[in-house]
C-alpha cells in the first residue's frame, strides 16, 4: 500500500499546484495525473518527481493541454 499512498501523494501535489496556478479543476486533474502518470515510470517517490516542463510537454503531447 506504500506505493499507491505515494503515487496518490504526488497526484493531489500536481492537482493542487495546478489549481494554485489558476487551472480550472478540469486542467488540474489532468495535471495531476500528468503528474502520476510521469512518476510511476522512475523509481524512487522524490526523485521520480517531473519537472513542470515535462508535465506540461507529455499534455501537448496528448493535446490536453
Amino acid at each position: 500500500m506504500k506505493v499507491g499512498v505515494s503515487i496518490l501523494g504526488i497526484f493531489v501535489g500536481g492537482f493542487s499546484a495546478a489549481l494554485s496556478r489558476g487551472a480550472s479543476s478540469v486542467e488540474a486533474v489532468r495535471f495531476g495525473c500528468a503528474t502520476a502518470g510521469i512518476a510511476v515510470t522512475r523509481r524512487g517517490t522524490a526523485p521520480a518527481m517531473p519537472k513542470i516542463e515535462e508535465i506540461k510537454a507529455l499534455l501537448q503531447q496528448r493535446g490536453a493541454a
